[in-house]
């Protein structure tokens, strides 16, 4: 779902595979569908070994998808290993065995969309929110403690010694 600069390259390799009958590339979606399209789903996949936030992944699992996730960088830190989803090993072989499983065990499938739905509050707009309050708070906080020379690394005359 979505689109990018790589497309072509990936409508080429799906017409190499011989599976481009089997996969839709809808370019770009408006924001308001996007929960549509992970509806229609059943197992989110996300191989990238770069993304560092993974937003993506939190849209799953609030759309209580079990995920599959290469275990790098910052995007597997949302997801809870056996849990929600499958994190593995940057290896396409390990990806491909554990999009496997989920798709052959519809009891492992229920049970992980199950435990997504479950820890989908953790991902909401209004935790975030509450969690960023919260450090601009601390941040606040700590500075108003600090001496304004110390913040600025200087030493005060009275602490000369």
């Amino acid at each position: 779902v979505g689109g990018g600069p790589s497309i072509d390259a990936y409508r080429d390799l799906a017409r190499k595979l011989g599976i481009h009958d089997r996969v839709i590339f809808t370019d770009f979606i408006e924001p308001k569908t996007i929960a549509d399209y992970y509806a229609a789903g059943d197992i989110f996949t996300f191989a990238s070994r770069t993304e560092t936030q993974g937003l993506s992944i939190a849209e799953a699992l609030c759309a209580g998808k079990p995920c599959v996730v290469v275990n790098a960088m910052g995007a597997a830190e949302a997801l809870e290993n056996e849990g929600d989803g499958l994190l593995v090993p940057a290896s396409e072989s390990r990806f491909r065995d554990a999009v496997a499983r989920l798709i052959d065990d519809p009891v492992l499938r229920a049970r992980m969309s199950h435990r997504a739905s479950e820890r989908a509050p953790l991902f909401g707009s209004e935790k975030r929110v509450d969690e960023l309050l919260a450090l601009y708070e601390a941040v606040i906080e700590e500075g108003r403690q600090r001496n304004p020379l110390e913040r600025l690394g200087i030493s005060p005359l009275g602490k000369w010694g």
